[in-house]
C-alpha cells in the first residue's frame, strides 16, 4: 500500500483510536495458541510501513503489545521498560489511547510487585489523560482501564457503571473491543457469586469470542467457569474448564489470567496430577487438535506449572500490599478502627480485641459501634462482606 500510493494516505486518521477504544493490544491480536511469538514478530515487521501510511497512527503499538506479552508471562522487568518505549514512541505521535493502555500495563506491573508509587503514578497518569482531554473516546477507555485495574485487586464494585450491564458494553465501545471488557462483566459476576448467571452469559460469550478468533477472552471465560465450578463443589467440571484455558494459554505462557484468581495456586495443586499434556491437547477443537497438540506437547508442562505457581504468589503478595495502600486512601475507618474491624472479621469479642491491641474493652465497644454506622452494617458477620 505504501508502494502503491507513494506516501500517507488519507483513509485513516489520528482521532480514531488504534485499539477501537479497547485498552488491550493483546486482546485484539493474540488470535492463535501457540502463535503469540509469531505475531509479536509480524506486528513488529509491519508496524513500521502502516505508521509511514497513517502519519503515526498506532505508533508505540507495537512496544505495548509485546510488553503485555511479557507481564503474562511474569517478566515484570521487560515488560517496563517496552511500557516507556511505547509512551515515548505515543506522546511523540499524539496517540493517548495507547498511552492510556502503556500507564495500564505499568499499573498492573505495580500490583504484581507491590509497588505503591509505581501504582498510583500509573492511575494518577490515567486520570489525567482523560481530564485533559474532551474526547469522549478517551474518557470511556480510562474508564474501561481503571476497571481493569480495579478487577486486578478484587474492586469489581469499582467499575464503571457501563460495564455491568452488557448492553452498556456494546453501546459504548467499537466492535473489536467488546470482547475484552466482557471480560470484565463475568468477573463481576463471578465476585458476586452469581454463578447461574455466569453460566448462563458465559456460553453465547465464549461463542461470539471464538468467532472473532479473540484467544484472551476464550482463556478468561474458561478460568471464570473453572474457580466458579470449584466454589460451587463441582470438582469434576471445574477440573475440565481449567484444562481447556490452560490448553488454550501454556503454549504461549499467558499466566496472569490464572494467577489474578486467589484460589488458582490451591486449584492447582488440586488438578496438577491430574492434567497431562495429551490430556490438555485432547481439549483442543479437534479441527486443531493435531496442531495444538504439537505446540502443547512441546513445552515442559512441569515447568509451566512452575512457573504459573510463582506468578499467582507474587501476584497475591503484591496485590495485597496494593489493596491495603487503596484501602488507607479511601476508607472512612482510622486506623485504629481498621484494626478493630480486622480482628471483629475473624469473630474474635470485644474483650478478646482489647487483649490482642492493648486497650481497654469499652474502647473496643466505642469503635465497633463507629465502624458499624461508617460501613452501614449491623453485625461482625458482615464485616466479611465489606472492604475498609
Amino acid at each position: 500500500a505504501l508502494q502503491l500510493l507513494g506516501g500517507p494516505g488519507s483513509i485513516i486518521g489520528n482521532n480514531m483510536p488504534w485499539t477501537f477504544g479497547g485498552t488491550s493490544v493483546l486482546g485484539l491480536f493474540w488470535r492463535e495458541s501457540g502463535k503469540l511469538n509469531d505475531t509479536l514478530r509480524k506486528m513488529e515487521e509491519c508496524l513500521p510501513y502502516y505508521l509511514k501510511l497513517t502519519r503515526g497512527h498506532g505508533a508505540g503499538a507495537d512496544s505495548v503489545f509485546r510488553a503485555e506479552a511479557q507481564l503474562m508471562r511474569g517478566d515484570d522487568t521487560n515488560a517496563e521498560i517496552l511500557c516507556h518505549k511505547a509512551l515515548y514512541d505515543a506522546r511523540e505521535s499524539r496517540q493517548t489511547g495507547l498511552c492510556i493502555c502503556a500507564e495500564q500495563v505499568l499499573a498492573r506491573i505495580a500490583v504484581m510487585r507491590g509497588d505503591v508509587n509505581g501504582y498510583f503514578t500509573a492511575v494518577k497518569n490515567i486520570r489525567g489523560y482523560a481530564e485533559e482531554s474532551s474526547d469522549l473516546y478517551v474518557q470511556r477507555m480510562a474508564d474501561l482501564c481503571m476497571s481493569v485495574i480495579y478487577a486486578s485487586l478484587g474492586f469489581t464494585d469499582n467499575y464503571a457503571k457501563w460495564l455491568y450491564d452488557m448492553e452498556g458494553i456494546k453501546q459504548t465501545l467499537y466492535a473489536p473491543a467488546v470482547p475484552y471488557a466482557q471480560i470484565l462483566h463475568l468477573e463481576s459476576l463471578l465476585a458476586k457469586k452469581h454463578y447461574n448467571e455466569l453460566y448462563g452469559v458465559s456460553q453465547p460469550l465464549m461463542h461470539e469470542a471464538e468467532e472473532m478468533n479473540y484467544m484472551l477472552p476464550q482463556v478468561y471465560h474458561c478460568v471464570f467457569l473453572a474457580v466458579a465450578k470449584r466454589n460451587n463443589g463441582e470438582l469434576s467440571a471445574a477440573k475440565e474448564y481449567l484444562k481447556e484455558a490452560l490448553a488454550r494459554a501454556i503454549p504461549d505462557g499467558v499466566y496472569l489470567p490464572f494467577a489474578q484468581q486467589e484460589c488458582m495456586e490451591e486449584f492447582l495443586a488440586e488438578v496438577q496430577v491430574g492434567i497431562s499434556a495429551q490430556l490438555i491437547a485432547d481439549a483442543l477443537p479437534e479441527t486443531r487438535a493435531s496442531e495444538y497438540s504439537e505446540a502443547v506437547l512441546g513445552v515442559s508442562l512441569s515447568r509451566s506449572f512452575a512457573a504459573l505457581k510463582a506468578l499467582c504468589r507474587r501476584q497475591r503478595n503484591g496485590r495485597e500490599v496494593i489493596k491495603k495502600a487503596v484501602l488507607r486512601t479511601k476508607s472512612p475507618l482510622t486506623p485504629r478502627e481498621r484494626e478493630i474491624a480486622h480482628l471483629a472479621g475473624k469473630r474474635l469479642s470485644a474483650k478478646e480485641i482489647a487483649e490482642e491491641l492493648y486497650i481497654a474493652e469499652s474502647t473496643v465497644n466505642s469503635a465497633l459501634k463507629s465502624i458499624f454506622g461508617k460501613l452501614d452494617i449491623h453485625s461482625k458477620t458482615e464485616l466479611k462482606k465489606k472492604e475498609f
